[in-house]
């Protein structure tokens, strides 16, 4: 009886105590939840003198004498742009399961083992190649990135890149 008693203690899963380190990674993933969120949704991706303001979903035209803002949706968008959006999108998920996943790991301790921290770690690092792969494929110019950067980075791409570095490092 006691044999299997051990049996049955050891086959359940190790528990895991929330560390410092643990709030360190909440911290980094909240803050790169915030940051991927607003350079993912704002339209300065692409910005260059005279032109329109080029964002993952839309663009922004403003003229700086009457003070007026106006945002279209891409209407000349193709499937190379479509898979940049699709990347981002899935990074996005993947960012927002992550931190979801270190909430119910950190605040259930019936969730409080190695699996789920695997698991979030897993879905970090997925969200990061995708957030990558998005913006490398923004940035390189050719004949089927008609909306992409061409070098010419705005702050909403930056805030994107930065938040995608506070996930790398949580």
């Amino acid at each position: 009886m006691a044999d299997s008693l051990s049996q049955s203690l050891d086959a359940s899963p190790r528990r895991v105590k929330v560390t410092r380190w643990v709030k360190v990674m909440l911290l980094h993933l909240a803050l790169g939840a915030v940051l991927f969120t607003v350079g993912f949704g704002t339209v300065h991706w692409k910005v260059l003198p005279g032109q329109p303001s080029v964002g993952l979903w839309h663009r922004q035209l403003c003229i700086s004498r009457a003070r007026e803002c106006h945002k279209q949706h891409h209407q000349d968008v193709n499937h190379y742009h479509r898979t940049i959006q699709a990347m981002e999108t899935m990074a996005l998920v993947s960012f927002i399961a992550s931190l979801v996943g270190l909430l119910v790991y950190i605040s259930v301790q019936r969730f409080r083992t190695e699996k789920t921290l695997q698991m979030v770690t897993a879905l970090t690092c997925g969200g990061v190649v995708l957030a990558t792969i998005g913006f490398v494929m923004f940035g390189w110019t050719n004949e089927y990135n008609v909306h992409g950067s061409s070098g010419h980075v705005g702050w909403s791409m930056g805030v994107a890149v930065t938040g995608a570095i506070f996930y790398a490092i949580g």
